[in-house]
């Protein structure tokens, strides 16, 4: 059904030969970008990911924007999206972590041993894979906290009323219905927001009345 928006040939070809910088020069470019966008399909390295976690630190900074596809780690997502990366849900995204600083600068992160580099990519493929994967996001991350007003055990979903009289029907990964939160609870769900759908994909649910109080 997507097929028609994915656009393959274009996302393959990202092996041209281009310039290489490190870690410090990409850093450099990208405190002066006013956005920074992420497609990948697997975690960043610790070391980039706290980097560009510090551009927020400062002011002003770029909108950091990273697309993702096949990445289960639930805690890795819900700290992107906890440290204010918008996190998109991607579909069709090239194997290769590809990022971009604003719109005229593209990279292919290469992940050597000692520390991350950055492959330019040339200025026509950059424009080319910029705009393509425009059309490669299909839905993005929210997080909300409210009340499971019923639940379809039979379909892993419940019902959660919200602020406003709002109500969003979520379903849980898996098919084990006694994971389901029982109606009453209060319940924070991290998930999908599906643009083509009405049903939040849970990525993460917790019970903040479970939580700890803080010692001391």
């Amino acid at each position: 059904m997507l097929g028609f928006l994915v656009k393959e040939p274009v996302l393959r070809e990202t092996k041209l030969q281009g310039d290489s910088i490190s870690m410090a020069g990409f850093m450099a470019q990208a405190k002066t970008a006013t956005q920074v966008i992420i497609s990948q399909k697997e975690p960043l390295p610790r070391s980039l990911l706290q980097s560009l976690a510090d551009l927020t630190a400062g002011e002003p900074y770029p909108v950091l924007e990273i697309v993702v596809e096949e990445v289960a780690d639930a805690a890795y997502l819900h700290g992107l999206h906890s440290r204010g990366f918008k996190l998109f849900y991607g579909v069709g995204l090239p194997a290769q972590t590809l990022i971009f600083i604003d719109s005229d600068r593209g990279f292919v992160l290469e992940n050597t041993p000692d520390a991350p580099s950055f492959r330019l990519l040339p200025s026509k493929k950059n424009e080319n894979l910029y705009y393509s994967l425009l059309w490669h996001r299909f839905g993005h991350a929210v997080s909300v906290t409210g009340t499971v007003k019923e639940t379809e055990a039979e379909k892993n979903l419940f019902c959660l009323a919200l602020e406003k009289e709002r109500e969003v029907w979520c379903r849980l990964r898996g098919d084990n219905p006694k994971s389901l939160p029982g109606v009453g609870q209060t319940v924070a769900v991290f998930a999908w927001e599906k643009w083509f759908s009405h049903i939040f994909e849970v990525i993460q649910l917790e019970f903040p009345s479970d939580r700890q109080p803080p010692a001391g």
